[in-house]
Formats: C-alpha cells, sequence, structure tokens
C-alpha cells in the first residue's frame, strides 16, 4: 500500500510541469488576439464589401516568436446566401502593440480556400 501511495505522488509530481507547460502554450499571446481583433475589423470593412454578404466569422493569429513583428493569420468566412464557407490566409506586419493599439499595422492575403457549407465540398474561389 506504501508502495502504491509514493507511486501516485510520483506520478502526480511529474504529471504537474507537463499540465502547466500545456496550458502555458495553448492560451493565445496578447499581441496574437489585438492582432486578429484588428484584422478582422480591417477585412471585414473591405472584403465585406467586395463579396455581398460575406461575414468574417472568426480570425486566429500566429507570431512564430514576440519579437517577430510579423504573423501569419486565417481569417474564417461565410456567405450564407451562396452556402459557402472559407477561409482566407493572410500575412499582417506591424510595428508595435502598447495597450491594445496596433501602429503600423498591414496585411495582404496570400491564399484562399472555399467550400460548400452543407457538403464540404471543396469549390473554385
Amino acid at each position: 500500500m506504501r508502495r502504491l501511495i509514493q507511486l501516485a505522488v510520483c506520478l502526480i509530481v511529474l504529471a504537474i510541469p507537463a499540465t502547466a507547460t500545456a496550458t502555458r502554450t495553448s492560451a493565445p499571446n496578447v499581441e496574437e488576439t489585438v492582432l486578429a481583433s484588428e484584422l478582422k475589423s480591417q477585412i471585414q470593412a473591405k472584403l465585406g464589401k467586395q463579396v455581398s454578404g460575406m461575414v468574417f466569422t472568426t480570425v486566429h493569429c500566429h507570431l512564430p516568436t514576440i519579437s517577430s513583428l510579423k504573423a501569419t493569420c486565417q481569417a474564417h468566412w461565410k456567405i450564407d446566401k451562396a452556402r459557402e464557407v472559407g477561409i482566407y490566409y493572410v500575412k499582417v506586419t506591424y510595428k508595435a502593440v502598447k495597450g491594445g493599439a496596433i501602429s503600423g499595422f498591414t496585411w495582404s492575403t496570400t491564399g484562399v480556400a472555399c467550400a460548400d457549407a452543407k457538403t464540404g465540398k471543396k469549390l473554385s474561389c
């Protein structure tokens, strides 16, 4: 019984760092969240006007390093009338993020993927 308790304590102690690491890496960076929010509003304003009914639902950004000042993003969109969903792949550059404000923010699309919202079949964009 004593060995069983020691084994359980050992497993718990070993699991704590792994859990802490998983939580830390899965939580979004503050800059990534701010960039995604800014991109969503700008991409909706520009591309939403060009394509009737296009609504950007979620935007996710990834910074390779905290100080890189460049990010890659995915902007998920849908067009209910046309029964389409898709993703714009976007590259973002910026100069700084301070207190939720971004300076020197620019973006451009690098690709797009589309599918039928009901069947999931790939479509030509």
